[in-house]
């Protein structure tokens, strides 16, 4: 299983090109991150588009990580935030693609390459 970070499902909610290709010529297993879930749900701004979102996310498992990842995540955001500017909600998603041995599916390459760790790929060329 790979999870999707939040850039390439908005990609893939707005039908973009490459990435609706690179989603039919998917294999594996495809997750999302409970906080890109959360993500992607506060960024609708009326029911039509919570109503997309929601038919969107029946497509996909939703993983959440543990309390021990939810922990590691604190320790990474402590240790990133004013070196990196990593973002709460990316210090969770890196400690729960880590925990569940998982890519990470991202654009945001400032960001996440800043873990120890987390192994990520950009999908599609945008």
């Amino acid at each position: 299983m790979v999870l999707m970070d939040s850039d390439v499902a908005i990609d893939l909610l707005r039908n973009h090109p490459p990435a609706l290709s690179w989603l039919i010529a998917q294999k594996e297993i495809i997750g999302l991150p409970g906080f890109v879930v959360l993500e992607l749900v506060s960024d609708c701004r009326n029911k039509v588009e919570l109503q997309k979102v929601h038919r969107f996310l029946a497509m996909y498992p939703i993983i959440w990580g543990s309390d021990k990842a939810m922990m590691q995540a604190v320790v990474e955001f402590a240790s990133l935030r004013l070196s990196h500017n990593v973002g709460v909600f990316d210090a969770v998603i890196a400690a729960t693609a880590m925990e569940n041995d998982c890519v990470l599916l991202t654009f945001n390459n400032k960001h996440f390459s800043a873990v120890p760790g987390l192994v990520i790929k950009e999908p599609y060329v945008r």
